[in-house]
């Protein structure tokens, strides 16, 4: 439960952020909105997933779809980090489209990173 939270409040921030969806909403608030959610619901998928893993970790740790998927999570982790960092929301008001730099290059290679987790999330 706790994963389709964070995976559909992502979806919610990226479709904003590519201008797509919600557009009568200032990007700022329905980011902060959406990201204390995403955040909480993160939290309790990691901790339960490092109990699952703990229970088993010889075994996951030589299993290539596990690896595969920790290596998206980094990379998940560090767009993430590049786009708060960088991004300016200030010109994201209602309406209007997002700045190209930030918005659609930074949100895109979000939603494949996380909907790419999810599919490795049966595997491993």
């Amino acid at each position: 439960m706790a994963l389709a939270v964070v995976f559909g409040t992502i979806l919610v921030v990226d479709l904003r952020a590519l201008g797509i969806a919600s557009t009568h909403r200032p990007f700022t608030r329905m980011s902060r909105n959406c990201l204390r959610l995403t955040w909480s619901a993160f939290a309790v998928s990691a901790v339960t997933g490092s109990l699952m893993f703990i229970t088993n970790a010889r075994v996951y740790a030589h299993n290539t779809p596990f690896r595969v998927k920790m290596v998206l999570l980094a990379l998940a982790g560090l767009n993430v980090a590049v786009f708060h960092l960088t991004r300016r929301a200030a010109p994201w008001r209602v309406g209007t489209r997002p700045p190209r730099p930030g918005g659609r290059v930074g949100s895109a290679p979000a939603s494949r990173s996380s909907y790419g987790l999810a599919s490795f999330s049966r595997d491993a």
